[in-house]
C-alpha cells in the first residue's frame, strides 16, 4: 500500500508499508522527503555484503536499528563498528537515510527492492545493450544461451503481456 508519493524533477519517492498499514511518525515522513534529494541514477554500486544488508533491510519493516541488524547477522560475528561502517557506506551511496530518536539511530531505505532492481537492470541494459532489452534477448538467443523451451516460455509471457495492454 502506498501511503505517500511525490515526484519533483525525476526525484521520485514512495513510502510503502510491508503488509499492513502502520502509523507514520514525523521522522519517517521526513526520511521520505529526504529520499528525493538524490536521483536514482547517481546511486553507487552495491558490494556483495552491502547487498546482503540491504536485502535484510528491505525484508523487515523499516526503519531498522543497528541492534536489530546485529541480531539478524549474529552468525557473522560482526561487531557494532563493522555494521556501522557498512551502514555509513550505504548512506554515502544513497541507499539509506539515518534519523535519530533519543539515542537510537534508525535506518530507512531510500528505494524499494523493486526500484533497485529496475535501476540495476536499466544500468546494465544501458551499458551493454544500448538500453534495449531486445538486444539482450537477441544476444542470448544468438549465443544459444536460451533453449527452445525458454524461447517458448518467453513467447507465452510476451503474448500474455500484449493482452493486458
Amino acid at each position: 500500500m502506498v501511503l505517500f508519493s511525490y515526484d519533483i524533477n525525476n526525484f521520485t519517492t514512495v513510502l510503502t508499508t510491508a503488509t499492513t498499514c502502520r502509523t507514520l511518525n514525523v521522522r519517517q515522513v521526513v526520511a521520505v522527503m529526504i529520499r528525493g534529494a538524490r536521483p536514482m541514477k547517481n546511486l553507487g554500486r552495491l558490494s556483495e555484503t552491502e547487498m546482503e544488508v540491504m536485502e535484510v533491510i528491505w525484508e523487515v519493516a523499516a526503519p531498522v536499528t543497528v541492534a536489530q541488524l546485529l541480531d539478524i547477522f549474529e552468525s557473522k560475528g560482526w561487531k557494532t563498528s563493522t555494521l556501522s561502517t557498512i551502514l555509513q557506506r550505504l548512506i554515502e551511496k544513497g541507499f539509506l537515510t539515518k534519523s535519530m530518536s533519543g539515542k537510537v539511530n534508525f535506518y530507512d531505505p531510500t528505494l524499494t527492492l523493486r526500484e533497485y532492481k529496475k535501476h540495476e537492470t536499466q544500468t546494465f541494459l544501458s551499458r551493454l545493450y544500448n538500453g534495449k532489452a531486445k538486444n539482450l534477448i537477441a544476444s542470448l538467443v544468438d549465443d544459444a544461451e536460451l533453449s527452445h523451451d525458454d524461447i517458448a516460455e518467453l513467447k507465452e509471457w510476451f503474448a500474455s503481456k500484449e493482452g493486458k495492454k
